[in-house]
């Protein structure tokens, strides 16, 4: 057949597949009653679903065939596959592949012979695979397709949709994962799944694709419904927002790191926990030389607080506070009426070891409550007994009396059994000497030229001076304690946690986050060439393999970069090669071309800034949508914003710390802000010596994530000398 011929017989099928669709949603229309009976409305709430998936497949429902054949079988067979799964009713054969299922791999995966599909109990076939087929459709019609075979081995579609101007938000990628992309979000669940994504591969993407598929992989299970995605900023899951209802996930909550732990802390009235922006401030925003010795005591003590000794030193004073909290004294309400501390002591330390110990605490009070009482009722019947057989003067009083010193007793002793407040007792241990230089010691940061003293002075000058106000890197040790005393009430653990920009995190901060884990599922996704914090973050997957996560914990590795042309990635990948980290290699863009990144020298910055402002107009007139200016600090930015407003630039955006959603056009923003984010073009302003430093790890891989936001275009506008790091790359 001729390729219009083959284009007509591909519309055909599509029409009726649509004529299916049709027919199924009436028929699911007509399904769904009124009623009070329980099981008809979770019924109705089935068909609901299963209507809202036929109403989004009816416009493209389908984005792929595969032409295959199963090993060892005679007959070739042919499969569509698309965003939701389609079959016929009458005869259970399907006509659309759902792309999560597992013969849609015939599609992913990047080899034509031998195809492995894993399917139920165990088993694994092998496929050949003769073609795969791409459709592109424009306003409902479909207007052509590309095929792929093992001799073309060209992804036409995914080098249509690279040379595409940025989107808005971001979208999903179903019709182009490719097959390293594919393993990830396939990867088993119950298990924390470490993944070093390359700026531009698609790291956050191929997350919350992955939500999606372990939804549907293990739809059996009834309690695998409940997700969580960490994202680093309120900005960024605005950006992301458009994601997940396209792939029809429900369930999710998205939030950061700091609101989803910052509820179980039951902190003191009147204080509060400090977000990270006044801290980000301080390291990138300071001086070089401004009171350096302060500054190293302050990253000192956050790197102290994000490694696992944390734990070790807390677990410690815990159980030692555990240990001590039931009397040596008997509880005595009177002669009669004695328990026993070894009574006591089963009750807590035995009885109701498997709760939290504050409830621990709850419950063990009820019990001697109970105790009390029933001792008090037996002394009472004594007494009127006695005051009957005429041994006692007729009173009440004598036996009103009884209950008073039981209740009095009891009140006594209960009062020894103390509960916790988190934030005393957590600063209490932070405070003293001895207890930092052990944390030092276990920590391995006993070597770095501070010593105990000096850093428990520090978080007692914070306890004195900010007696209400905590800092963001004592939210995982408080959380940690709210944990250990207190549970996590009648919480639901999370089916799974998506944890997006993790190098951004400690150790500590993310085994404080397992905890709200159901069984240690978790993917921790991020880019040790990103890490741009100088006082937390990781520079090394390693530091997770042991002690961090409760269960299983494995590495995979996103080394293609899709974002950037080979150009602008050649540019980035020289300002990285700076950085001397060996688990950091560079990444490898997809062979997509464009214009050469390149930098102008002004004479100052009014000159530079008008050079940026009439270039924001052609790259708008050049159709590029979502352009980025950006500047090392804040405090830059929001100068930068104000003068390009003043010279008529228009449609532009300041983005700070606070921002919680993305209006397009042009950005202004600092780099530490643009994380995750992507645009048509970006503009450096200024990147100088003074603010890259290329011997400051740090400088370098701040530009290093700038020049990583280029979709098309990377330009630099300087009036200082440039920066060493961009010199002979641009």
């Amino acid at each position: 057949m001729t390729y219009e011929e083959q284009l007509t017989a591909e519309r055909e099928f599509l029409t009726k597949v649509r004529r299916h669709i049709e027919r199924q949603i009436e028929a699911g229309a007509q399904g769904i009653k009124l009623t009070d009976d329980f099981t008809e409305l979770a019924l109705n709430a089935i068909r609901q679903k299963e209507l809202e998936q036929l109403y989004k497949s009816k416009t493209r429902p389908f984005f792929a065939k595969v032409d295959f054949q199963e090993r060892e079988q005679p007959d070739r067979e042919r499969a569509y596959i698309g965003r939701f799964g389609l079959f016929d009713r009458a005869t259970m054969e399907p006509i659309v592949l759902d792309w999560r299922s597992p013969m849609a791999n015939l599609y992913y995966e990047h080899s034509f012979r031998d195809v492995p599909v894993d399917v139920k109990l165990g088993r694994r076939l092998l496929f050949d695979v003769s073609n795969k087929r791409q459709f592109e459709m424009d306003k409902d019609e479909l207007t052509r397709f590309y095929d792929m075979s093992a001799e073309t081995g060209t992804n036409r579609l995914l080098l249509e949709r690279l040379e595409q101007r940025g989107e808005q938000k971001l979208k999903d990628i179903v019709e182009t994962i490719q097959a390293e992309q594919n393993a990830v979000l396939r990867a088993e669940a119950g298990q924390a799944l470490i993944v070093q994504g390359a700026a531009g591969s698609g790291k956050t993407t191929i997350a919350l694709h992955r939500l999606a598929f372990l939804a549907y992989a293990y739809r059996d299970r009834g309690a695998f419904d409940n997700f969580l995605i960490i994202a680093p900023n309120r900005l960024f899951i605005d950006y992301i927002s458009d994601v997940l209802p396209d792939l029809g996930i429900e369930g999710v909550v998205q939030t950061t790191w700091e609101e989803a732990l910052r509820g179980f802390v039951p902190l003191p009235k009147g204080y509060r926990i400090a977000d990270a922006a006044g801290k980000t401030a301080m390291f990138l925003e300071a001086g070089r030389e401004s009171d350096g010795e302060r500054l190293a005591v302050a990253k000192l003590a956050s790197r102290l607080r994000g490694s696992m000794a944390t734990k070790t030193l807390l677990d410690r004073f815990v159980e030692r506070r555990i240990a001590a909290t039931i009397p040596d004294a008997d509880l005595s309400l009177s002669k009669t009426h004695r328990m026993t501390a070894e009574d006591v002591r089963r009750k807590f330390h035995v009885d109701f070891k498997h709760y939290p110990y504050m409830q621990r605490r709850k419950r063990l009070i009820q019990a001697l409550t109970q105790w009390k009482d029933d001792c008090a009722k037996e002394a009472a019947r004594v007494l009127e007994s006695r005051i009957k057989s005429g041994q006692f003067a007729a009173t009440e009083k004598r036996v009103a009396e009884v209950r008073l010193q039981y209740d009095r007793k009891l009140a006594e002793y209960v009062e020894q059994v103390k509960g916790v407040e988190i934030v005393s007792f957590y600063r209490n241990i932070v405070t003293k000497p001895a207890n930092v230089a052990k944390w030092m010691a276990e920590a391995g940061l006993a070597d770095e030229g501070i010593d105990a003293e000096r850093v428990a002075a520090y978080f007692a000058e914070r306890k004195e001076k900010h007696k209400q106000e905590l800092e963001w890197d004592d939210l995982a040790p408080l959380f940690y304690l709210a944990y250990r005393f207190y549970g996590l009430g009648k919480t639901r653990a999370f089916s799974h946690i998506i944890v997006d920009e993790a190098q951004d995190f400690s150790p500590f901060q993310l085994h404080a986050l397992s905890a709200l884990s159901a069984s240690g599922s978790m993917t921790i996704l991020g880019d040790l060439a990103q890490s741009i914090y100088p006082y937390r973050g990781l520079t090394d997957w390693n530091a997770l393999s042991k002690g961090v996560f409760p269960g299983k914990v494995s590495v995979e590795r996103l080394k293609k970069s899709y974002r950037s042309t080979v150009e602008i990635m050649t540019v980035a990948n020289a300002v990285l090669s700076n950085w001397a980290n060996p688990h950091v290699t560079p990444a490898e863009p997809v062979l997509r071309r464009g214009e050469a990144p390149h930098a102008s020298r002004h004479a100052d910055e009014a000159e530079g800034l008008r050079a940026i402002a009439e270039r924001l107009a052609e790259l708008r007139a050049q159709g590029m949508r979502n352009v980025a200016v950006i500047d090392k600090t804040a405090a830059r930015c929001r100068a930068v914003h104000k003068k390009l407003e003043a010279l008529g630039a228009e449609d532009v955006h300041l983005i700070e710390g606070k921002a919680d959603k993305y209006a397009g056009g042009v950005s202004v923003v600092p780099v530490y802000l643009s994380k995750g984010m992507e645009f048509d073009a970006v503009l450096l302003v200024n990147p100088a010596s003074e603010a890259y430093d290329p011997a400051v790890p740090e400088d370098v891989k701040l530009l290093y994530v700038a020049c990583t936001r280029a979709l098309h275009r990377l330009e630099a506008y300087h009036w200082d000398e440039l920066t060493p790091l961009l010199q002979g790359a641009l």
